[in-house]
């Protein structure tokens, strides 16, 4: 974990981001607990903060190809939606898009536009091009990933199929307004399939 001078130091460079960080997050974040993911407690229930002090940097070496870009616009290519892409504009519609990707990646075990063997272009190309694949086909030949759920992937196909693929493909839409209008209509959606 950071100690709170580190932390005053890397907060000096993005104090709008650090105003998202209450009483409560601090001390999650100096105890180690959650570097970039908070959970806070309110009267209202667990609150989720997210912290992004833009320092990340590549662990393994299979994700070398997917460097997450600095400078102007920064992204991680087969997470991003088409509009960061084209350098459009960033609003509540690419955040759907993100959570999307990490949706579907939760689901089928691999990103939403495959990146091995291809270039950075290459996977642009197919992010702007290219429909992602149900995930429920993606895990019917996945005997990892359904093992690790305890299923076969024949039982997590059926569980995927049908709402499932039809919410994450709505939020990974190549247009912006075609997919949830925010983050809450999208979760909306999750809730009344769970």
């Amino acid at each position: 974990g950071y100690r709170e001078a580190e932390l005053a130091h890397l907060v000096g460079d993005c104090a709008p981001r650090a105003a998202l960080v209450d009483h409560d997050g601090w001390a999650e974040l100096l105890a180690g607990l959650a570097p970039d993911l908070l959970v806070a407690d309110t009267a209202d229930g667990p609150r989720v903060k997210l912290l992004d002090f833009g320092i990340a940097k590549v662990l393994e070496e299979e994700d070398a190809d997917e460097l997450t870009r600095t400078g102007q616009r920064p992204f991680t290519p087969s997470y991003a939606a088409p509009e960061q892409l084209l350098g459009g504009a960033i609003t509540t519609a690419t955040d759907v898009y993100g959570l999307g990707a990490v949706l579907y990646r939760l689901l089928a075990g691999t990103r939403p536009t495959p990146s091995k063997g291809r270039s950075r272009a290459q996977v642009e190309i197919a992010v702007l091009t290219e429909e992602p694949t149900l995930p429920s086909r993606v895990v019917r030949g996945q005997a990892a990933i359904a093992r690790d759920r305890g299923t076969t992937p024949e039982a997590l196909a059926r569980a995927v199929a049908g709402d499932l693929d039809g919410i994450v493909l709505r939020a990974l839409r190549k247009d912006p307004a075609e997919r949830y209008a925010d983050a809450r209509a999208l979760l909306a959606d999750l809730r009344r399939y769970r």
